[in-house]
């Protein structure tokens, strides 16, 4: 079976050229710094890049299959512990990392639509191009920097709250492992020094290899809609010139021109919708159940939350 990321002729004459100048260009940066988007197809680039991929994505699974057997060894002993969290995570992995391998698995589809959408030597470049193209990237850019330091942030806290986890684990006598990024379960019973150094370290970096990668695929169709948009406008610029034309000639050629750009853009629409649909489906129902297990996990945790809200509800 040929790996999805094999060079063929196909994709090596299609491959997308990044340039600041140019759309998903922080995007893409980052999720071949991450090792989803090759930048290149030369064969010995292409297999450095699909064996290293292959251990990083093997990192990430092998952080999810922590947290799946805490949650097994969760139901089966029938410990008094909320797994909420566990489902919201396993959620969250199975969808981002859905989109982040459709993401591959398709990238040179996704070069063939970005070289589509940015082809203006037919209809000409829309006047507010370059505006869009820096109101894209910034917005992608602001994504990654939100994404990566609330991530660190949110493993500071979960080393910060070890104190709480261990004198839970002492009244209740659980044996969860404390300071995890994750719930999760890990074969020392206990965890100090290099030993949760290890298993800490291979948790959080597991996690980051997919999760920013996914929240900057989400990114790209909001840039294109973007240039989809700029080349609508385009067209409805060059239909207010109708009025000003006599000659019925130069008016036939306009129009033509305007039809066929305005099929262009519905294709070139369809083609997003295509991509966006096979490459983030998968968000639509894992979304819901983080969004619901986190719900869950924020009511019992902290009660008084849901009583505050339902009064706030009730007084509105």
């Amino acid at each position: 079976m040929r790996s999805p990321y094999s060079p063929s002729s196909n994709t090596r004459a299609n491959m997308y050229t990044l340039s600041e100048n140019k759309p998903f260009y922080y995007t893409l940066i980052l999720l071949n710094l991450f090792l989803w988007y090759p930048l290149k197809s030369d064969p010995f680039y292409m297999r450095m890049f699909v064996s290293l991929s292959c251990l990083l994505r093997l990192i990430s699974f092998l952080t999810a299959l922590g947290t799946l057997a805490h949650l097994v060894i969760v139901i089966m002993d029938e410990t008094d512990v909320d797994i909420s969290e566990d489902i919201g995570d396993l959620s969250g992995f199975v969808g981002c990392m859905v989109v982040c391998l459709s993401f591959s698995t398709q990238h040179s589809q996704w070069c063939n639509f970005f070289k589509r959408l940015l082809n203006f030597k037919h209809f000409g470049t829309p006047p507010k191009y370059q505006a869009v193209v820096r109101r894209g990237n910034w917005g992608a850019l602001i994504c990654i920097i939100y994404t990566i330091p609330g991530m660190l942030w949110y493993c500071y806290l979960t080393l910060k709250d070890i104190p709480l986890c261990e004198a839970k684990n002492k009244r209740l006598g659980l044996k969860e492992a404390c300071g995890m990024v994750n719930p999760t379960w890990v074969p020392p019973s206990q965890m100090e020094g290099a030993t949760f150094f290890v298993w800490y370290s291979l948790q959080s970096f597991g996690i980051f290899m997919y999760l920013p990668s996914s929240f900057a695929i989400a990114s790209i169709p909001l840039e294109a809609v973007g240039v989809i948009i700029a080349r609508i406008d385009h067209l409805r610029a060059q239909l207010k010139d109708f009025s000003k034309l006599r000659d019925r000639r130069i008016v036939r050629e306009r129009l033509q021109y305007c039809v066929s750009y305005h099929q262009d853009i519905i294709e070139v629409g369809k083609e997003l919708s295509g991509l966006v649909k096979s490459t983030m489906g998968s968000l639509l129902f894992t979304a819901a159940v983080v969004i619901g297990s986190l719900g869950s996990q924020v009511i019992k945790v902290n009660p008084q939350f849901l009583a505050k809200c339902i009064a706030l509800y009730a007084s509105s």
